[in-house]
């Protein structure tokens, strides 16, 4: 199963962070066993920072 999202957020500081998503859910027996999440990295650091 495929799920496309799109953000509309602000950050603390004030900065838009607006960042589209694509996940991939793998499916067994009618539950989730692995989910891959991709995203825009470079804007999620320009909003968000490194964390270090």
């Amino acid at each position: 199963m495929v799920v496309l999202a799109k953000g509309d957020a602000e950050t603390a500081e004030g900065n838009r962070y607006d960042n589209a998503y694509c996940f991939v859910f793998r499916m067994r027996g009618g539950k989730i066993v692995e989910v891959r999440a991709y995203m825009d990295t470079i804007l999620a650091d320009k909003a968000l920072g490194t964390g270090g």
